[in-house]
């Protein structure tokens, strides 16, 4: 690693530890610095339940996927997903499009919804 990204690494760090326990964005920083797909989990789980949008629509696509040892659980992910459609969250939207009607809408890429989780974690 280039000294540019651990002192980015260690900075993120330092900001996680900094922001409130209530506040959902501590833990979607945390998940994304996790060293486990367990400790991710864990992280989005508690953005989840703080409200984040994002978190509540990445466990969705875990639990679809049954990823990372995960249980397959499409209930909960429907819940999941319904939480950050009603916040109008764009992936959320598509994937629930495509869930219903078999139709891919082209927007839904991995680099929409990374730049979906950066803006809920930078606002």
């Amino acid at each position: 690693f280039s000294k540019r990204i651990i002192g980015s690494f260690d900075e993120a760090k330092r900001l996680t530890a900094r922001l409130p326990v209530t506040d959902a964005r501590r833990y979607l920083l945390a998940a994304l610095l996790s060293d486990s797909s367990e400790e991710r989990f864990c992280n989005l789980r508690f953005a989840a339940r703080l409200g984040s949008a994002s978190a509540c629509f990445e466990l969705a696509q875990a639990l679809l996927s049954g990823e990372n040892g995960l249980k397959r659980d499409s209930e909960l992910a429907l819940q999941y997903l319904h939480c950050a459609e009603s916040v109008h969250y764009a992936p959320a939207l598509h994937l629930l499009h495509f869930l219903k009607s078999g139709e891919v809408l082209p927007e839904d890429t991995s680099e929409n919804r990374i730049a979906y989780l950066m803006a809920e974690i930078s606002s």
